[in-house]
């Protein structure tokens, strides 16, 4: 826990220190988030939570479910508190090159980060071991990026164009409502996913 609130002080502490150094500020959220998940599995691995939870009496699905509540929670914080430094630095930093974050584009962060949550809780509760488990990630993430660069890159690929497209088309429907019920329908198959797989496995 404590090394959980390390990382979150870390947080707080360069998010305006990427500002001041201009640093595209959603790829670093973005990196920090996926940091986060990594190095919370990590120190519950290393401390053997699940061992000292499965051991109390309560429901492995609750465990589950706290640890959505409180990567969901955490989510929400860290976009609002982006949106904040976001504002304050375009008033102070006249350097500052690209657009600043809106409140929708603060929304969107949190969209983006509960896909990543969505998509990366399950693949350590499918792992009993923590290596294997980053290894998977790390796999996964390589083949992710290298596809997307791919995508982005080759002329003759407009596949992702097309996406892209139809995506804001559906999206500037109903913004708020689409976003959030892509956001909360994606964790929720993820946790029950996980759920699944938490209680299937062996601690």
């Amino acid at each position: 826990m404590k090394l959980t609130k390390f990382y979150i002080i870390f947080f707080f502490i360069l998010i305006p220190v990427s500002y001041g150094l201009n640093f595209p500020i959603r790829t670093t959220f973005v990196w920090i988030i996926l940091g986060f998940i990594i190095f919370s599995f990590f120190c519950d691995d290393k401390n053997e939570v699940n061992r000292f939870l499965t051991s109390l009496p309560v429901k492995r699905r609750q465990i589950v479910f706290a640890r959505y509540i409180y990567f969901l929670i955490l989510s929400a914080g860290f976009s609002g508190y982006i949106g904040t430094i976001d504002y304050f630095a375009y008033q102070g930093l006249p350097f500052l090159e690209r657009n600043p974050i809106s409140f929708f584009g603060a929304f969107e962060l949190f969209t983006i980060t509960s896909l990543l949550l969505a998509v990366s809780i399950p693949i350590f509760y499918y792992f009993r071991n923590f290596n294997k488990a980053i290894t998977a990630y790390f796999i996964l993430l390589f083949i992710g990026a290298f596809s997307f660069g791919v995508a982005q890159g080759n002329p003759y690929l407009t596949f992702d164009d097309q996406l892209k497209q139809k995506i804001h088309q559906l999206i500037d429907v109903q913004p708020y409502l689409i976003l959030t019920v892509l956001s909360l329908g994606s964790l929720f198959i993820s946790y029950l996913l996980s759920t699944w797989l938490f209680t299937k496995r062996d601690i």
